[in-house]
This record gives C-alpha cells, sequence and structure tokens, in this order.
C-alpha cells in the first residue's frame, strides 16, 4: 500500500540546527562554568521537550525558584531571549541534504505533507515562510500540541490507514508519534535524509 499522506519533523530532519539551538541555551544565562555544567545536564536529560519546560527547569536549578507566579515570569523572559535567538538560526541554518529534494517531490506527487514540531506553533508560520517553503506543506502543527496526537488527528480527519501515513524524524518523539499510532517511520540519522527509501514507500514498494 502507497503512502499517502507525510508527516515531517523540522529540526535535525529538514534543516541542520539541533547544535544551533542546543548552544542557544547557554546564552540565555549568564556563562560560567558552573551553569554550563547544570544547563547540560539538564539538556542531556529532556532536551526534546518544549523548550519552556526545559528552561522553567534550568531556572529552577540555577536560581533556585520554585513554581509559582515569579518562576512564571522568569520563564517568559527567558523564553522570549532564547526565541530571539533560535528564530534567525530556524530560517537561515543550512538545510539537511536532500531536504528541498524530497519537499519538490512530494509537492510534484501531490502528496499532503505536514510539519510536525517541538518548536512552537506561533512560530512556524515565519520560520517556514522565511525559507520560502510555505508552498510545500498542507498545514504546521508545533507546541504544545504532541506529535503523537497530531499523527493520530491526521490518521482520523484524512480517513488513513496506519500504513498510509510516514513520519520522518531525527527524534525519539518522532519515533513515538509513529509508535503509537502503529504508523510508518523511516529515522534520519547523521544528517542523513533516507530520501530513496521515502520515494519507495511513496511508490508503494518496500523501503529497502
Amino acid at each position: 500500500m502507497a503512502v499517502k499522506v507525510v508527516v515531517l519533523d523540522y529540526d535535525g530532519t529538514l534543516v541542520d540546527s539541533n547544535r544551533l539551538k542546543y548552544e542557544a541555551y547557554f546564552r540565555v544565562f549568564p556563562e560560567t562554568p558552573e551553569n554550563r555544567k547544570r544547563i547540560k545536564a539538564i539538556l542531556d536529560r529532556i532536551y526534546e521537550l518544549s523548550r519552556y519546560t526545559i528552561l522553567a527547569e534550568i531556572i529552577r536549578e540555577i536560581e533556585g525558584l520554585r513554581d509559582g507566579p515569579e518562576l512564571g515570569s522568569r520563564v517568559a523572559a527567558a523564553a522570549e531571549a532564547y526565541n530571539d535567538l533560535v528564530m534567525e538560526i530556524a530560517i537561515n541554518c543550512p538545510e539537511i541534504p536532500g531536504a528541498r529534494d524530497l519537499l519538490e517531490q512530494l509537492k510534484e506527487r501531490k502528496i499532503p505533507t505536514f510539519l510536525s514540531s517541538n518548536t512552537p506553533e506561533k512560530y512556524l508560520d515565519e520560520i517556514i515562510r522565511g525559507r520560502g517553503w510555505k508552498g510545500y506543506f498542507t498545514a504546521l502543527y508545533g507546541y504544545p500540541r504532541k506529535k503523537a496526537d497530531t499523527v493520530r488527528m491526521l490518521l482520523e480527519r484524512e480517513k488513513l490507514a496506519p500504513e498510509e501515513l510516514l513520519v520522518v524524524g531525527d527524534g525519539n518523539s518522532d519515533r513515538l508519534a509513529a509508535t503509537e499510532n502503529r504508523t510508518l517511520f523511516l529515522p534520519v540519522s547523521g544528517g542523513k535524509l533516507p530520501l530513496n527509501k521515502i520515494l519507495n514507500l511513496l511508490a508503494g514498494k518496500s523501503p529497502c
């Protein structure tokens, strides 16, 4: 059965932004060896969660704040600073080799293509327009939506069998979104997009 819908991650899947976004967390806070050690430990543990969750955990660890209005205000301020840093990164960083070729192939074949990202949804339109990629996507979905919920919604709305939807991504959240919904999944690892495998699935062939 051929794939009828494709769901793509953004960071690390279409663009080479993960390392730059990772480093941006250190720039939001005073750069000391102790802060870097603490922030790194947090990122190693929860990097795939939303930036708001990560920043709240960093502020609790570094500044000792507890949950409440003061923590909420600090998270909002830190998130604004972080968003300013990463918006330019998301728009201008290099693309993963083959990303534009994939998007062109999907558009040419008239395959509905959805972006599913942990980036806040309100920023995705500006990012995708900034890259000149708006015409490639049917819709853009981001935080606070969970990727598994997005896939589930698309299966129901598009009336698809699980094997008719393909998730492509580099993170565990992408894999889990596919696993929980029993859809197809192809990983992006080492900055390599599995273009030929994707095209095979679009043609109803084995990805191998």
